[in-house]
């Protein structure tokens, strides 16, 4: 009776050529809203990330603020395998409404 023979097969580790998949960047645009503070600066919100509030003394500040809000974000959920805010299928729009108190 012949007798099994298993073979283990080790190759150096320069011989081997793993492939990786490509790693793809995803861009998402988000809405944000800025409001100017009486004090001076801008506060920033967005609404798809209603827990994001931030501060930058100017517009350009402001947005970089809220881009490194967002960013956190999302690589936070990402990190804990949770979904990740979504931007609206259509973006924000703001509008002013003008409203007349009784004297």
């Amino acid at each position: 009776m012949a007798a099994a023979v298993q073979r283990n097969l080790c190759y150096p580790s320069s011989q081997i050529e793993l492939k990786r998949l490509p790693e793809v960047d995803i861009s998402r645009t988000f809405s944000v809203v800025l409001t100017p503070e009486p004090e001076g600066g801008f506060t920033v919100r967005v609404p798809e990330i209603p827990e994001i509030v931030t501060f930058g003394d100017t517009e350009g500040e402001a947005l970089e603020m809220a881009e490194d809000a967002i960013r956190l974000v999302l690589d936070d959920a990402a990190a804990r395998g949770e979904d990740m805010p979504e931007p609206a299928s259509e973006p924000s729009r703001l509008r002013s409404v003008t409203v007349t108190l009784a004297a």
